[in-house]
């Protein structure tokens, strides 16, 4: 697919940074930038990626076929083509500066696809974004004269991803919020996935206030789990000011010097798509941080207009700020969020 966001982020650089040697002290930046563009004009099919192959077996004589579900027959790649906005020719610094920043990353980093903010004149917002690595960094020629790059990124998944949420849980004007077993307190997140078929696993921090114990349960889910108990999330024994983290890989972290052991009931909050109601026992400070899958096929270009939003009228919930998240996930904030970053 052919990627033609006006900016892109990776590694926590894009494409609009300054491309050449820093100008001396005093001096205007007049340096040139990377501008993405195509040199093809990418007529006719394009690949989503999101074709299917049957798993499938036959008894002894064919006249059977035993269908054992399917799975994606690829993972996303992105294609983007670039030249200088003054139009030069690529020199050898250029160039080495765009293989430094793209190229020999081992792990995948998030692949930010951007676009002119509707809001805050002069800045971007991501429409999306891929977990993914530079697979690929060819030079474009033209009569002997280097005059772009084309740079493929290989993703994990067949789909984007949203831009990441995080979403402080609020009872009014209070971050501090607290349920009892007659009077849970309730709030509803939207899960606005295009992965219908599976569950959406949330990272959640909670900050414990001056209860012994908290319940998270999605009673949106125990409408569809066998057991109930599939989609309430409890801790015992919980000490005032306790932060516990729970990743969406799975892990449970604690501040506590007694660990997780047998306090946790083991069972990872998760979501629907659509809308799920929670309810909540306990006292104590809550943010959920995710991505949501977005199947954009050839790297659709605009800006969503399905935003998650604010109800004011009952204002459950906001967006948290980047140094809250940080200092509500402790340690795991890299290792959930991060997605590494450029050092030049």
């Amino acid at each position: 697919m052919s990627g033609y966001h006006i900016q892109f982020t990776y590694k926590g650089k894009t494409n609009n940074d300054p491309l050449g040697p820093a100008p001396s002290s005093g001096s205007i930046d007049a340096r040139p930038h990377l501008v993405v563009t195509s040199f093809n004009p990418d007529n006719g099919e394009a690949d989503a990626f999101l074709g299917m192959d049957s798993i499938t077996d036959s008894n002894y004589d064919g006249t059977l076929k035993y269908d054992y579900g399917a799975k994606y027959r690829d993972v996303a790649k992105i294609r983007i083509t670039m030249v200088k906005s003054d139009y030069s020719d690529l020199t050898l610094y250029d160039f080495r500066e765009i293989a430094r920043w793209l190229t020999g990353a081992k792990q995948s980093s998030w692949l930010d696809m951007q676009m002119p903010s509707s809001s805050i004149l002069g800045t971007y917002q991501t429409a999306y974004s891929f977990l993914c690595k530079c697979t690929s960094l060819s030079q474009y020629k033209l009569d002997g004269r280097v005059i772009g790059v084309i740079a493929i990124f290989e993703s994990v998944t067949p789909w984007a991803y949203s831009p990441l949420q995080n979403i402080k849980i609020k009872n009014g004007n209070s971050e501090i919020i607290s349920g009892t077993q007659s009077h849970p307190f309730t709030f509803t997140l939207n899960n606005q996935s295009d992965d219908i078929y599976n569950y959406l696993y949330p990272s959640v921090s909670i900050t414990n206030g001056s209860q012994d114990s908290f319940t998270l349960t999605n009673t949106t889910l125990e409408y569809y789990e066998s057991s109930a108990q599939n989609a309430t999330t409890s801790m015992v024994d919980v000490v005032d000011g306790e932060v516990v983290v729970l990743t969406n890989r799975g892990v449970i972290l604690t501040d506590s010097a007694q660990g997780a052991g047998n306090r946790f009931n083991w069972v990872w909050p998760k979501m629907l798509p659509g809308d799920n109601e929670f309810s909540f026992v306990g006292e104590g400070k809550i943010i959920f941080a995710y991505r949501y899958p977005i199947k954009v096929g050839d790297c659709i270009l605009g800006l969503d207009d399905r935003i998650h939003e604010v109800n004011m009228e009952d204002p459950t919930w906001e967006y948290a700020t980047d140094l809250e998240v940080r200092a509500a996930f402790l340690a795991a904030y890299e290792s959930i969020f991060g997605g590494g970053t450029y050092e030049s």
